[in-house]
């Protein structure tokens, strides 16, 4: 008996729990760490392996202890026996760990577990215990390829990276191991700029071990071996019959043309040309020695040649801005653009650069110092990131604080602030917030700082009431937290209603009626921020899918100009929706001061506009019929009208979903005519004796929580003393009919 037969213990609560099938060389290995209730399952196998990795695991922990396994890409020898675990776990909370492009494949072999997507999760699974980072290793050999870092042990569970194909199996490598999985990387991956690519972040880790799904674990003794030889290794592409002998032949009269250090240089050149950002190697400030790939796809400089003819430095195409976040050319005390930008390394520093159309683009710009081989002179790698999007989408978020009393933050999943609108640092009389770090839990107290903390870590988007606090300021706030991708980080948007006004209402208020007013004002706001989300999650998905795709296309140098210019033109379109909506949403937020003349039509179709996309997204129809051959006139404030149908509408929305509507969504819009207006659908209707109570305040349908009992209330009232008119519910088979009537005079 072999001692492979059993689970074999590789770190602390780490094991190896993988097969070794007889005159198999590609040996396929799984692993385990043993977390308690919260253990995890690592490219679980194929069917060929269940049993034996089933017992292998069931001898460390049960199996009802596994919640999360993860599945490093979707090929059948990683994960295709996850559905049989799935019925040996029996766990409703089971988690399958990967990355979106792998999900997309992953999800054919019948899984019904629930998904752990990494990028929605900041790339890191954290429990109780223990936490793993996942590295991407974009087609190596899969497009949505990783890795899985454990920090605490640094162990590198490396997927098809360090993999080999060896009938002579050991356990662990030695120093021959090379020349074992030469042949495995020579097919199964693309070609060496994406396994250097891979390796590039590999080698940036701490590690003592190196876990592979085939082939022999690497101990650190030999990991910085392996690498190195990797690093040489031509696969995929490079393998290919002619285009070997072509690089080959090139190599040959490069070796003999350069010496070392121009060697060194054009392994420089290579990783650099991968990158998306514009990145430029100079010594002084005055004479640029190289710039990558990406400066000329952006400008309309053919090569490093044609760049040279009219210009020694990037700095003379600086457009200067007018304060001193941007670079100069020359500065009043003798500085130079490269001496500013090292003695500013603290801070955020901007550039502007004209692109191919002559539009103007907006970089921010970092400087590293950099050891070249053999080189007397100081030398500096400059980056020109473009920020561009990222400032534009920051515009449309400042547009939010055009509403009075609406304020927005932007943080990381730790709570630290990038940015606080103007309007909330005025509110607060924070001064310093450019050169001074804070955190959004600077401004909250202990329990306030709990459920902020609870939202982010459940990613929890419902509304919640905190109080900001800052040098003796105090103010009530609805916040609500969206999550998301800004300038490919992963962050959190923090949208805060300023409740100050109501709550001195609140306390002001001797009527039943003026309070009641100001709890269904408060219940709109959450609905108005609930549908600017539904209105940008659409553009802003198609922004970052344009984005993903400009950048999948460069990285491989597939991208032309056409593509370019027509990708650019189709973000424009998105951002002048998301503008659009924007507008839709101050119009809205305006309240009229005068009762004056409005169109109905007109109206409806303001309304539908603030909620299609929410309703679209819970595939219910809105459809208007009937329409009056002569438009409908009368005479009121427009806004409270629409504020009515927006209840009614939002009602009839969540009628459909608490009864699980599995058919046909519709509610439908009548003008009946030009007195009377019906909206109808088919949800099931309300009960007899709840009708009775329907129009009474603080009565809901509704699940505790989910309704103020408000929102018919307020809307018959509205109906009555403002339109002189009324809100009548009728019954019909399944569904229900709301009429409302106002009056012409």
């Amino acid at each position: 008996m072999s001692k492979y037969d059993n689970a074999v213990m590789i770190a602390e609560n780490v094991y190896w729990v993988g097969e070794l099938m007889q005159n198999d060389a590609f040996q396929c290995h799984a692993y385990l760490i043993e977390n308690g209730d919260e253990s995890i399952l690592i490219d679980s196998g194929s069917m060929l392996e269940f049993e034996n990795i089933k017992k292998k695991v069931s001898s460390v922990t049960p199996l009802k202890n596994i919640k999360y396994i993860i599945a490093h890409h979707q090929d059948p020898d990683v994960c295709a026996n996850i559905p049989a675990f799935e019925k040996e776990i029996a766990r409703d909370d089971l988690l399958i760990v990967s990355h979106s492009r792998n999900i997309a494949l992953i999800k054919h072999y019948g899984i019904k577990a629930d998904y752990y997507i990494i990028e929605e999760h900041n790339f890191r699974l954290k429990t109780k215990d223990i936490e793993l980072d996942f590295i991407t290793t974009p087609y190596s050999h899969a497009p949505g390829a990783f890795t899985s870092y454990l920090k605490k042990d640094k162990i590198l569970f490396s997927s098809d990276i360090f993999g080999a194909v060896e009938e002579s199996w050991h356990f662990y490598a030695d120093e021959n191991y090379f020349s074992q999985i030469k042949l495995f990387h020579e097919n199964y991956m693309p070609s060496q700029d994406i396994l250097n690519y891979a390796l590039f972040k590999i080698q940036s880790l701490d590690l003592n071990l190196i876990a592979p799904q085939h082939g022999s674990l690497i101990q650190k003794e030999y990991i910085d071996l392996v690498i190195d030889e990797l690093k040489e290794l031509q696969c995929g592409l490079y393998i290919d019959g002619s285009y070997k002998n072509s690089l080959i032949y090139k190599n040959k009269l490069l070796e003999e043309k350069e010496h070392l250090e121009h060697i060194h240089a054009k392994k420089l050149e290579t990783i650099l040309d991968t990158q998306e950002d514009i990145i430029a190697l100079t010594t002084d400030g005055e004479y640029l020695k190289y710039i990558n790939r990406a400066f000329f796809q952006f400008s309309n400089f053919q090569d490093m040649e044609d760049f040279r003819e009219k210009h020694k430095c990037i700095c003379e195409l600086f457009i200067e801005g007018s304060d001193d976040k941007y670079l100069k050319l020359k500065y009043d005390n003798g500085y130079n653009w490269i001496k500013y930008l090292l003695d500013n390394q603290d801070k955020e520093v901007y550039t502007i650069l004209k692109n191919k159309k002559g539009i103007n683009t907006l970089f921010k710009v970092a400087i590293k110092e950099f050891e070249t081989y053999n080189s007397n002179n100081d030398e500096y790698l400059i980056t020109f990131h473009d920020v561009t999007p990222y400032m534009e989408n920051l515009d449309f978020i400042d547009i939010i604080s055009n509403i009075q009393g609406l304020y927005f933050c932007i943080s990381d999943f730790d709570g630290n602030l990038f940015r606080m609108s103007e309007s909330l640092t005025s509110v607060l009389n924070i001064t310093d917030f450019e050169n001074k770090k804070y955190s959004f839990f600077d401004f909250l107290n202990d329990d306030d700082t709990k459920s902020v903390k609870n939202h982010l870590e459940n990613k929890d988007s419902l509304p919640h009431e905190i109080k900001l606090r800052y040098n003796g300021i105090k103010i009530p706030i609805m916040l609500k937290e969206f999550f998301g991708v800004i300038n490919q980080e992963s962050v959190v948007i923090l949208i805060l209603t300023d409740l100050t006004d109501i709550k001195n209402l609140e306390k002001e208020a001797k009527k039943k009626d003026l309070v009641l007013m100001q709890q269904s004002k408060m219940a709109q706001m959450g609905e108005m921020v609930n549908m600017i989300a539904h209105q940008w999650r659409q553009p802003l998905n198609a922004i970052n899918a344009a984005s993903a795709k400009i950048l999948l296309t460069k990285e491989f140098g597939m991208l032309d100009d056409e593509e370019l210019i027509q990708s650019n033109y189709f973000i424009q379109d998105q951002c002048q929706k998301m503008s659009d909506v924007i507008d839709t949403f101050l119009n809205y937020s305006k309240t009229s001061k005068e009762s004056k003349e409005f169109l109905v039509e007109d109206m409806i179709e303001n309304v539908l506009k603030l909620v299609m996309v929410q309703f679209k997204n819970h595939n219910i129809d809105v459809v208007v019929k009937d329409k009056n051959s002569t438009p409908v006139t009368i005479k009121g404030h427009s806004d409270m009208l629409e504020q009515v149908m927006i209840n009614l509408l939002m009602n009839s929305k969540d009628a459909y979903d608490e009864i699980n509507y599995k058919g046909k969504k519709i509610i439908e819009i009548s003008l009946i005519n030009n007195k009377t207006m019906t909206i109808t659908d088919y949800a099931g209707g309300i009960s007899k004796e709840n009708q009775e109570k329907l129009f009474t305040p603080y009565f809901t349908t509704k699940e505790a929580g989910k309704g103020t009992g408000l929102g018919l209330y307020m809307s018959k009232r509205i109906m009555n003393e403002q339109f002189n008119g009324d809100l009548v519910y009728k019954s019909i088979e399944n569904g229900s009919v709301f009429y409302i009537s106002w009056s012409l005079s």
